[in-house]
């Protein structure tokens, strides 16, 4: 087994599709990089919003993107959040102003969680929950 550096980060590459999205799993008080190309020189920003449908999202995070390219950095402090799974949106904005949001939702499926990409936080043995 190999030894792993606490200042490693574990990396996710962020793929924009209106369809279904690939799930997170990160362990409590993890750093986490998202790299994101939303496949649009022109895309300007980018917001992810990660929580459970129907409530306010427990973590968010802006970042400016560069001929559309950017990463979502979450420190170790923020992703101290309760263990469980939730769910992530993300939003891109566009040079004129426009707003598209992914995952698009499912037909038929108004509110419904499957139409989210999980994000589940899993507990450290290095790290108690603080509630």
């Amino acid at each position: 087994m190999s030894k792993v550096s606490s200042d490693e980060t574990k990396s996710y590459k962020l793929i924009l599709v209106k369809a279904k999205m690939d799930p997170i799993s990160i362990r409590y008080g993890e750093t986490v990089t998202l790299p994101l190309n939303t496949g649009d020189i022109t895309d300007v920003s980018a917001d992810i919003y990660i929580g459970k449908p129907g409530e306010t999202y427990i973590l968010t995070k802006h970042i400016t993107l560069a001929e559309g390219e950017g990463t979502f950095v979450f420190s170790s402090v923020e992703t101290q959040i309760p263990l469980d799974t939730y769910y992530y949106q993300i939003n891109v904005t566009g040079f004129g102003g426009t707003v598209d949001k992914y995952p698009a939702p499912e037909a038929g499926c108004g509110g419904c969680e499957e139409d989210f990409p999980k994000f589940i936080v899993a507990e450290a043995l290095d790290l108690t929950e603080i509630s």
